[in-house]
C-alpha cells in the first residue's frame, strides 16, 4: 500500500491507471517495458508531482494520453483512435502544434481565451515543448490528445 500524495478529487484518469498497476505490483515490469525510472513513475502514480509529457508519450500505448488531463471527478473525455504510433516525441510535429502555431492572430485568440500570450508564443513558435498544465489549460480549446500525436498516426479524421 502507498500514501496518495494529492487530493483525491485531484486524481485523473491517468494516474488511476498506474495506481492500478501499483496495486497489482506490476510497475517494475511496465517500467523494463518502457524504459521508465521506477521511483520517477512511482512518484506521479502516487501524486507526488505531475506528469510531464514525454512520460504521457511513452505511456500512450497503454492509458490514452488524454486521460491524464480529466480528473475522475470530471466528465468522460471523448477518446480518439490513433493508429501507426512512431517511436520517438518531436512536439513540432504533432498536430496541436499544427492547430497553435496556425491561428492568424494568436495573442488576440490568448487574450479572448484569458491564456498568456507569451508563454504560448514560445510553443507556437516552436522554441519550447508543451508542458502538461499548458496542455490542459488548452484543453477545450485544442484536444490534449492532439498534442502527442502526428497527422500520419491520426489518419484521415485531421486531415
Amino acid at each position: 500500500m502507498y500514501r496518495l500524495l494529492c487530493k483525491e478529487e485531484d486524481i485523473t484518469r491517468g494516474q488511476r491507471f498506474l495506481m492500478d498497476v501499483i496495486d497489482r505490483r506490476e510497475l517494475a515490469q511496465l517500467c523494463r517495458e518502457t524504459g521508465l525510472s521506477f521511483n520517477y513513475t512511482y512518484q506521479i502514480g502516487i501524486g507526488g508531482q505531475a506528469p510531464p509529457v514525454p512520460l504521457i508519450y511513452t505511456l500512450r500505448r497503454y492509458v490514452h494520453p488524454v486521460l491524464w488531463f480529466y480528473t475522475e471527478q470530471e466528465r468522460e473525455p471523448e477518446l480518439r483512435s490513433y493508429k501507426n504510433l512512431t517511436k520517438e516525441w518531436e512536439f513540432r510535429e504533432t498536430i496541436g502544434f499544427r492547430e497553435l502555431s496556425s491561428r492568424s492572430s494568436l495573442r488576440k485568440w490568448c487574450t479572448d481565451h484569458h491564456l498568456q500570450y507569451t508563454s504560448l508564443w514560445f510553443i507556437a513558435s516552436g522554441k519550447r515543448p508543451p508542458s502538461y498544465y499548458k496542455i490542459k489549460l488548452m484543453r477545450e480549446l485544442i484536444y490534449p490528445g492532439d498534442w502527442l500525436y502526428t497527422e500520419e498516426e491520426a489518419g484521415d479524421k485531421h486531415s
